[in-house]
C-alpha cells in the first residue's frame, strides 16, 4: 500500500484546490495585455476606463483573456495620458485580489478599509452588469456614472464623513445643479447608485458574488485600477458550501488513499 499522507500535505492540496476554484491571482508582476481606452467625450477628456484583450498574468490567461480597468486613484496620471495610440501594450501593472492589495490609505481622512472594500464589492455585484456592461439606454451617462461612484467609494467609503459627491476626498460637484458641467442625466444616475450604496446596509463582513482584482501601477504618479472580467462568470466567487464540499471531497479521497 502507498505510504500514509500527512495531514499537512492534505491541507496544502485543499488550499490549492480552493485557490484554483476562486480563480485567485495573488500579487502577480508579469502582466501583459492589449489596451484600448473607453472615452466619454461628453463628460471627460481623459479616459478612466480601459478595455483589455489578450490578458495574461505570469504567462497564464486570466478572465478568458479579456476584462476592463476602472480607475480608482483619481489624483494620479491616467494610462490615457501616456499615449493616445491604441491598441497598445500595458505591462506595468501588479495584479492581485482586492483583499490582498494595498489599495486604500491614500487620503488624510482615516478610512475603515474593510468597509470600503465591502462597499466596492456590493456596488460591483449590483451595478457592473446593468450600468457598465449592458446599459440599454444612455450608455455614456451610465458608464461614466458607474465610474464616478467607484471614485467616491474609493475616496470616501468607510470614512466618518460618509459618501457624498459634493464634499470629502472626492468632489464631483461640477456635475451637480449649478456646477460648471451640470448634466441632469449623469447626475441622476450618479446619485441613484450612490444612494443605493448608502442605504444598502452593507457591513465589513459582506460576502461578494464577484471577485475584484486590483491593478496597481508601478509608477507612483500614475493611477491604480480595479480589474473586472468582460464576462462576469469568470469573476464568480464560489459559495462557501461549494468550497467546503470540494475540500471535504478532497479529504475523503486522500483519506481513502491512505488505507
Amino acid at each position: 500500500p502507498p505510504p500514509p499522507m500527512k495531514l499537512s500535505s492534505i491541507l496544502i492540496v485543499c488550499s490549492v484546490l480552493v485557490a484554483t476554484l476562486t480563480g485567485s491571482v495573488l500579487k502577480a508582476q508579469n502582466v501583459n495585455a492589449n489596451i484600448n481606452a473607453i472615452h466619454h467625450p461628453s463628460y471627460a477628456g481623459v479616459a478612466s476606463q480601459f478595455a483589455l484583450t489578450n490578458l495574461t498574468v505570469d504567462g497564464e490567461t486570466i478572465y478568458n483573456g479579456s476584462g476592463y480597468l476602472f480607475c480608482v486613484d483619481y489624483m494620479g496620471k491616467s494610462l490615457d495620458e501616456d499615449s493616445n495610440t491604441y491598441p497598445r501594450i500595458v505591462n506595468n501593472l501588479t495584479i492581485g485580489k482586492l483583499e490582498d492589495m494595498d489599495v486604500w490609505g491614500r487620503f488624510s481622512n482615516a478610512q475603515n478599509e474593510s468597509l470600503a472594500r465591502s462597499m466596492a464589492h456590493w456596488y460591483v455585484d449590483n451595478y457592473y452588469e446593468s450600468y457598465f456592461l449592458n446599459p440599454n439606454t444612455d450608455i455614456n451617462a451610465k458608464q461614466y456614472a458607474f465610474q464616478n461612484v467607484l471614485w467616491e467609494i474609493f475616496g470616501d467609503g468607510g470614512t466618518s464623513a460618509g459618501l457624498s459627491f459634493t464634499n470629502g476626498n472626492i468632489n464631483r460637484s461640477k456635475f451637480a445643479p449649478g456646477g460648471s458641467e451640470y448634466s441632469p442625466t449623469l447626475w441622476s444616475y450618479m446619485n441613484s447608485m450612490l444612494n443605493d450604496v448608502k442605504t444598502s446596509g452593507v457591513t465589513s463582513d459582506y460576502v461578494p458574488t464577484y471577485e475584484i482584482l486590483a491593478a496597481l501601477d508601478s509608477r507612483p504618479d500614475h493611477q491604480d485600477y480595479f480589474l473586472l472580467a468582460a464576462n462576469p462568470a469568470f469573476m464568480a466567487v464560489p459559495e462557501p458550501s461549494s468550497v467546503g464540499a470540494v475540500m471535504l471531497g478532497a479529504l475523503l479521497l486522500l483519506a481513502r488513499r491512505r488505507r
